[in-house]
């Protein structure tokens, strides 16, 4: 949660003004694009808060800045096609449509590069297949400790933004002998309100990326999540390549927002199911957000 977010994205204003004869009611909406949220805090019970500020050239988010260190985005044109920090670089390509095409990432530690990640995606309407390859090398970023081959699955509603992630993939240590293999599948619930980020250019191209999905929790700035769900199945192999061990859960969490007058959330909390009692509880932390008006 105290890491620079890597993802950034939207909102809208409403204002509603009719007039039949001498009575006032409802107009259409009109969208305001100028609306930008400026500062996003974390709150957690005996810690310090984290603050992130926004930086702006129109509406384009020019970087996030968070205990004085800046995450960079860079633009072609109105297309986000790169985000730099100190420990992650992230590249995207887009189609002749601005369909996010290709995706490239690197971790790094120290200023040593520990990960390499590459992503291609293929869409054919509202389903998206991400076929994606990431290396992992050790703490001097010289020596491979294992490669992770996965083939991800989502599917999009009307707004393009996934409803259903199914993920299956295999990890290999260096040796080429198997260490994991993984079948997970997350599904998200949208709430009918605007997205904090909506309004800064290009986000709306990164909805399936993992700018976008990496963290569930940070992702739900991108998406005005209401619900999601994770089940994972894993199954973990011995040193010779033999499994060892089945491994499956659930995890479910829902968001709480309040919204201002412009319907967008100045404060979020997200609840985790216990399945001892089958109730949503926090856990003592919640967000706020400020906006430029």
């Amino acid at each position: 949660m105290k890491k620079l977010l890597f993802s950034a994205l939207m909102g809208a204003m409403i204002i509603s003004c009719n007039r039949d004869n001498d009575n006032v009611s409802p107009a259409p909406t009109i969208d305001d694009p100028s609306i930008l949220p400026t500062k996003f805090t974390y709150f957690r019970f005996g810690d310090d808060e984290e603050v992130i500020t926004f930086s702006y050239d129109g509406n384009k988010l020019v970087k996030l800045t968070q205990n004085n260190k800046d995450v960079i985005y860079t633009y072609t044109g109105d297309l986000i096609t790169s985000v730099r920090s100190d420990d992650k670089y992230l590249e995207f390509s887009y189609d002749a449509n601005g369909n996010l095409m290709h995706e490239y990432e690197e971790l790094y530690n120290q200023g040593v590069k520990t990960n390499e990640k590459s992503t291609t995606y293929i869409v054919n309407g509202s389903t998206i297949t991400a076929e994606q390859t990431s290396e992992n090398y050790d703490s001097s970023g010289r020596w491979l400790n294992y490669t992770t081959v996965s083939t991800i699955t989502y599917t999009l509603d009307a707004q393009k933004r996934p409803i259903k992630e199914v993920e299956v993939s295999e990890k290999k240590y260096a040796t080429g002998n198997i260490a994991q293999k993984d079948n997970n599948i997350s599904t998200y619930e949208y709430a009918n309100h605007h997205s904090f980020l909506k309004n800064i250019k290009g986000m709306d191209k990164l909805y399936y990326s993992s700018l976008a999905i990496g963290l569930k929790k940070i992702s739900g700035m991108v998406f005005p999540y209401s619900y999601t769900k994770d089940e994972a199945n894993a199954t973990i192999y011995d040193s010779s390549g033999n499994p060892s061990l089945d491994e499956n859960f659930a995890y479910e969490t829902k968001a709480e927002y309040t919204l201002n007058t412009n319907n967008y959330p100045t404060k979020i909390v997200y609840k985790t199911k216990y399945y001892d009692t089958g109730e949503f509880e926090d856990g003592g932390s919640y967000y706020t957000i400020e906006y430029n008006k």
